[in-house]
């Protein structure tokens, strides 16, 4: 993964969008064949026109092959507040 092209900017633009919250959790399925996301967002369109600035997205080195909003009944992270 590391040694694909644009990985430092692709790397620097995800370490923005988790310390500002964005992105929960994500990362690489482990055979290599795509990743997922989990993503806090006002709208699916906001996420879609965020994630079209991800340098991996711009160069094609990843294609976002869908969005889908998620209604979250359970989780573990507020309960402990």
């Amino acid at each position: 993964m590391r040694v694909q092209p644009y990985w430092d900017e692709h790397a620097a633009f995800m370490d923005r969008l988790f310390a500002e919250g964005m992105i929960v959790l994500g990362g690489p399925f482990v055979d290599d064949t795509g990743a997922m996301g989990i993503f806090e967002a006002e709208s699916e369109q906001d996420l879609a026109d965020l994630l079209a600035r991800d340098p991996f997205v711009i160069h094609e080195v990843f294609t976002l092959s869908s969005l889908k909003q998620w209604r979250l009944f359970l989780d573990a992270r507020r309960a402990s507040r």
